[in-house]
């Protein structure tokens, strides 16, 4: 079978698997991603529940999966997968979680992302069922949990809000949640309170981390390497360090070494040092007993006087000032161009449901260059998203900008 040759997976749960069983059968790679992200590397994307085969510009050996990036950095890399790390993942998570042959997944999140793929991945490799939803369909994962259809879920923070908040007056579904053996949540920031929440509730979800570089699973907080606000300690196999500045670095199988580009095909991942560890671009730290915190990007440190504090760590401070449907982002702006930027805070939430916020007193054990000087309500249809459907925070930057100089013009012609 030709060596350029791969299959286009589609978004539909019952598509992608036709198309992985497909790809494994003729040896060809399946590439991940959102249709803009296949479009703009490979030049089509595939039509939903229709696996499409294409030509790559270069081969792409040893590959079975090319999966994409998230692209927070502006444009998405793929990530070439084998056999040989398709089967460690599998093998290594459903060590961590306890799971086997007779296992009952439930997925509601989108199975061409890193993390959803992984689930599918795990049951087609070595057993159990898997229900997918959608992440909007709220009534039917609640009917599946009540049902006892389901024996584990993996979604997304907002749909873990949805199922605590409905369970405050309904012990069924209480009781459905605690009996879930996992409860895996990621794809975007896991607030600190609602892991709180489900561990108040004796149901504690099961944070992980991963990224498409390292298989992607790398750690995930459940059974022995459970630590609440933790994302646990590294599967079985893998290595994680931190280094002084706090960069995560990790190595282990799950490591691929190489990256996929449009014109070029595979070739070295720069990341990836000759000692093999991968440098993540993400801030954490490791506790006594190796688990890992990992507190945002490298890229969203902001600096000032000397000193470091990490966005997220600004956000945490108003996140529960605001309703559960609104997305806190910390920028450090400089609107006016005076060389001295502040911290400001977006709230990104639907049209009309803005309310007055003031943050407060947890505000005072920030240094003070890092308390939030103004805070922009911002509608969450004027924002953009990155090619894998992640809010693009240099657009978001670009309007909270121009929301201030309006806000300062007004403001002096009101005092003129």
């Amino acid at each position: 079978m030709p060596d350029d040759r791969a299959v286009l997976a589609p978004a539909d749960p019952g598509g992608l698997i036709e198309a992985y069983e497909r790809a494994r059968t003729e040896g060809m790679p399946l590439v991940l991603g959102t249709a803009v992200q296949q479009a703009a590397t490979f030049g089509a994307a595939a039509s939903r529940g229709v696996p499409q085969v294409i030509r790559l510009a270069g081969p792409a050996s040893g590959a079975l999966v090319l999966a994409a990036t998230s692209g927070t950095g502006g444009r998405s890399k793929f990530v070439p997968w084998s056999d040989e790390v398709l089967d460690y993942q599998a093998t290594a998570t459903a060590l961590r979680m306890g799971t086997g042959p007779d296992t009952r997944y439930g997925l509601a999140l989108s199975p061409i992302s890193a993390y959803g793929f992984s689930v599918v991945n795990l049951t087609r490799r070595l057993g159990g069922s898997l229900r997918a939803f959608a992440a909007t369909d709220h009534v039917a994962i609640t009917r599946a949990l009540l049902d006892g259809r389901i024996d584990t879920l993996d979604t997304i923070p907002g749909v873990w809000r949805y199922l605590a908040t409905t369970a405050t007056g309904e012990p069924a579904l209480s009781a459905a949640l605690r009996r879930l053996t996992v409860r895996g949540v990621g794809g975007e920031v896991v607030p600190h309170a609602l892991l709180d929440r489900y561990e108040a509730m004796g149901a504690p979800l099961h944070n992980g981390y991963g990224l498409t570089e390292a298989g992607p699973n790398v750690s995930i907080s459940c059974g022995d390497g459970y630590g609440r606000r933790t994302v646990g300690t590294p599967l079985s196999g893998t290595d994680v360090r931190v280094r002084e500045d706090g960069g995560v670095l990790v190595r282990g199988p799950g490591v691929a070494g190489a990256v996929f580009t449009r014109g070029q095909g595979a070739a070295p991942d720069p990341a990836v040092g000759a000692d093999g560890w991968l440098d993540t671009g993400d801030i954490g730290a490791l506790d006594a007993g190796g688990r890992l915190t990992i507190v945002g990007r490298a890229s969203g440190l902001f600096a000032g006087h000397g000193r470091k504090v990490h966005a997220t760590v600004i956000e945490e401070t108003v996140r529960d000032l605001v309703s559960e449907e609104t997305d806190v982002v910390a920028l450090q702006l400089d609107p006016n161009g005076t060389g001295t930027p502040r911290v400001v805070i977006a709230l990104v939430g639907d049209a009309g449901a803005e309310r007055p916020v003031e943050p407060d007193s947890r505000q005072r054990g920030l240094p003070v260059e890092f308390r939030v000087r103004d805070v922009v309500h911002v509608c969450r249809s004027d924002t953009a998203r990155t090619a894998s459907g992640k809010l693009d925070r240099n657009h978001l930057a670009a309007l909270v900008t121009r929301a201030l100089q309006v806000r300062e013009e007004e403001a002096c012609e009101r005092v003129s």
